[in-house]
């Protein structure tokens, strides 16, 4: 019985600690939140708004075409715009642009992508994209060196 009655003691003695335990715990808790707490939504909104303000999607001219499955004309439309490009300027257009062109000087080309139009450069672009083997390519990326290739030859050819 004896056995018995320390038990309870040192249980009630434990319960007894745990209002101070909360009492020391939690300011400490609540210091350490405040002091190290990451507010991730609100750099991710900041994020969203510079990324929806930049050239990318504020620029004026351009106006995307629609999907094949929506506008039967579509490859037509791509068909023609790349029979205005060679085949050569095609290539070195392409990489400049998908592959960040590490290895292409494109000045050369300036001059038959400005004569195609910023239209059927963004025709051509989009059909691209959505191509079955561009599965899992980064889009925004893909836009912005478009449109920033563009700018370089829009420079270069003044």
């Amino acid at each position: 019985m004896t056995r018995l009655i320390r038990l309870v003691d040192d249980v009630l003695a434990i319960v007894a600690l745990i209002p101070l335990f909360f009492l020391i715990v939690t300011p400490i808790g609540l210091a350490i939140d405040d002091s190290y707490s990451l507010d991730i939504y609100d750099d991710i909104n900041d994020y969203a708004k510079d990324l929806l303000n930049s050239p990318l999607y504020s620029n004026p001219d351009y106006k995307p075409t629609l999907s094949p499955e929506s506008h039967p004309e579509f490859h037509v439309e791509v068909k023609e715009c790349l029979q205005n490009i060679s085949d050569d300027c095609g290539v070195i257009i392409f990489n400049k642009i998908f592959d960040n062109g590490k290895y292409t000087d494109v000045d050369e080309c300036c001059g038959q992508l400005l004569t195609l139009g910023k239209k059927c450069h963004h025709t051509i672009i989009e059909s691209t994209i959505d191509s079955p083997e561009m599965k899992g390519v980064n889009k925004t990326a893909v836009w912005i060196n478009s449109d920033n290739l563009w700018k370089k030859c829009s420079f270069v050819s003044h």
